[in-house]
């Protein structure tokens, strides 16, 4: 225990004794008790106390730089240090997306977001793309998205509007690029020999993809309505037109007209929401729909169940990510990634997510927006509450973009979400359903003088 500090005396531990402080004069050389060493060590002792409350105090006005969360500069000078941030290039891609513009699909003012949207790129054209979007009337509306410029904000001073009416609500719009014609499913069918719509891409004009597609119906019968729920365009290298996923299971079209059941009518087919394919694997078909089971088939061998595996809510979305790996939208507020070597054979089994993006939203919506980009690796997710997200499928995490994050749609959740690239660009951009209008979100500036 410390000694007591007496006024004038100098305690010394190693001799265990107290040392009258005298003058340097009379005191031995280098002695401890001096006069000299005694005030230097005073001094001494003071600046350290200066000093431990200095950087106690300094401990709250240290932050974290600002310029260090940019994806851009942050990651650079990570990487200078010898870190490594994750996402970094899905986080730069994410940051440089903003907000270039809209088009109008449909003039009237409604109280709603548009129900079905595609946007086809015309690869042969001058760089546009064509949108088209229905409400829930019956009738389809394109228009041809153009540019001022390289990333500029988009031209839309000219019309180029073309519409088609089913007289029937629609169930889903796709493009094939293999056959170039657009793909539209009535929530009905037209008649019993006409389930599925060819249209021309540029004048939407009907028009089969062969002189027999629409002459015969062969496959599920089809009820009186609600039969249709959505189109699965498989890869070029497939046999097959597209999918039709329905109320009472799959069919596959063919490009002479015919469709054929690839899936056996049961409880765990009914309410196909969603289709999705690999590239590597062009004759294996994913789906998902109600009751919460993901299941994929072989076209090649008709019904034959290649994975089974249950996510107990009912699915909404289902996206390919590579051969081994899925990505399942479902209700419950549920985006996750699963591994597809663990779910083989005929009997369904409960899925375990390898990955699980937190904060997405979506309770109880069956007709919500999603897609997602596989070169970034960017998910583009609408929530039920009006807003959109991008979540990263490599950590799981929400990548912040402020033009995407800024996304609010007074009239609910958005149900169409899209990438899609125009013609020569590097990177895609998002086209998002909002209201009547397809708004459209690009790597760039906000500013055309900006441009580098």
């Amino acid at each position: 225990m410390a000694p007591r500090d007496i006024p004038g005396y100098y305690w010394d531990a190693e001799k265990g004794r107290y040392f009258k402080v005298e003058s340097s004069n009379t005191a031995p050389q280098d002695a401890a008790w001096s006069s000299t060493s005694f005030k230097r060590r005073k001094i001494e002792d003071e600046e350290s106390i200066a000093r431990l409350r200095r950087a106690d105090r300094a401990k709250g006005l240290i932050k974290r730089s600002r310029v260090l969360n940019a994806p851009l500069m942050g990651g650079f000078l990570a990487h200078e240090f010898g870190g490594r941030i994750p996402d970094f290039d899905t986080a730069l891609f994410a940051d440089g997306i903003v907000k270039k513009g809209r088009v109008s699909i449909d003039p009237r003012r409604r109280s709603t977001n548009l129900r079905h949207m595609l946007v086809a790129a015309d690869k042969f054209g001058d760089g546009w793309c064509y949108a088209y979007g229905s409400m829930n009337d019956g009738i389809v509306v394109s228009d041809r998205i153009s540019r001022a410029g390289e990333a500029q904000l988009i031209d839309n001073t000219r019309s180029y509007r073309r519409t088609f009416d089913m007289d029937v609500p629609c169930a889903d719009i796709k493009h094939s690029e293999k056959f170039n014609r657009v793909l539209v499913a009535p929530a009905r069918p037209l008649d019993a020999t006409r389930p599925l719509v060819t249209l021309d891409p540029w004048t939407l004009l009907p028009m089969n993809i062969s002189h027999r597609l629409g002459s015969g119906y062969k496959g599920l019968e089809m009820d009186t309505e609600g039969v249709s729920c959505t189109l699965g365009i498989p890869p070029s290298s497939s046999e097959y037109v597209c999918l039709v996923g329905t109320t009472r299971g799959v069919v596959a079209v063919s490009p002479q007209g015919t469709f054929t059941p690839i899936s056996p009518e049961g409880k765990k087919y009914r309410d196909v929401f969603s289709i999705g394919f690999c590239d590597t694997k062009p004759d294996i078909a994913y789906f998902g729909g109600r009751p919460g089971w993901v299941w994929a088939v072989d076209m090649r061998k008709g019904d034959q169940t290649v994975v089974n595996m249950s996510v107990q809510n009912a699915i909404t979305n289902v996206r390919l990510i590579d051969e081994n790996n899925i990505l399942v939208a479902s209700l419950r507020n549920t985006l996750a990634v699963y591994d597809l070597r663990n779910f083989q054979f005929f009997e369904p089994s409960t899925a375990t997510a390898v990955m699980v993006m937190d904060g997405y939203k979506n309770q109880a919506r069956i007709d919500i927006g999603l897609d997602y980009h596989k070169e970034s690796g960017i998910v583009a997710a609408a929530h039920d509450d009006g807003k959109v997200a991008l979540y990263s499928v490599r950590t799981g995490r929400r990548v912040p973009s402020p033009d995407i994050d800024a996304i609010s749609s007074r009239f609910g959740a958005i149900r169409c979400l899209q990438f899609q690239n125009f013609y020569n660009d590097a990177t895609p951009s998002l086209f998002v359903g909002e209201g009547t209008n397809v708004q459209v979100y690009s790597f760039g500036t906000n500013s055309p003088g900006d441009e580098a």
